[in-house]
């Protein structure tokens, strides 16, 4: 694993946007069980594309994380991308 921000690996790992979790678990009546599926699914999926990406990084020689692979920057920056893809749906 390659470590650093422009990696999204610090520590700690970058596998979701904290406001994305929130506006997608934090809903009122949504049921625990629920919860946790999808949190376990969204982990296990997120990892999963992080260390994948990685991965492939290493095999193939990049120094730079690849402009086509999405991410949300970081800290405050990718939140008001989020925002501002939220908006526009």
């Amino acid at each position: 694993m390659k470590t650093g921000p422009e990696w999204h690996n610090g520590p700690p790992m970058c596998w979701v946007l904290q406001e994305e979790w929130r506006d997608a678990m934090g809903w009122n009546g949504k049921p625990v069980r629920a919860i946790l599926d999808e949190g376990l699914e969204w982990c296990c999926k997120g990892v999963s594309c992080l260390v994948s990406r990685h991965y492939h990084a290493h095999l193939n020689g990049l120094t730079e994380w690849p402009p086509e692979w999405a991410f949300w920057s970081h800290c405050h920056a990718g939140v008001a991308e989020y925002r501002r893809e939220q908006r526009r749906r």
